[in-house]
């Protein structure tokens, strides 16, 4: 989803499993002022952050024991949450309606 020739917006759409497609159905209720193809897109960055912060977080694990922890998952679902949810930006529809 990282490549430039990759397109998060109609991810759901057709790579997602029944439970993931309920998930973004869900968060479509949930946020109604975050309209379509942004949302799809938001969901598709959503789920490449969490997947390559889990697996660098799994890398490092080792090389960190030594070191105080802080609340990883909790801070990572903060950002994943407030990413999902922020206002859609007036560049951003004027993008969409350009």
């Amino acid at each position: 989803m990282g490549h430039p020739h990759a397109s998060t917006i109609g991810y759901w759409k057709t790579m997602l499993t029944d439970a993931a497609l309920t998930a973004y159905r869900l968060l479509d209720v949930a946020i109604p002022d975050v309209d379509e193809p942004v949302l799809g897109q938001r969901f598709g960055l959503m789920w490449e952050l969490v997947i390559h912060s889990l697996a660098d977080r799994e890398r490092c694990r080792e090389a960190a024991a030594d070191k105080p922890a802080l609340p990883f998952v909790e801070n990572l679902i903060d950002v994943v949450t407030g990413g999902l949810k922020a206002p859609v930006s007036a560049q951003t529809r004027r993008a969409l309606s350009g």
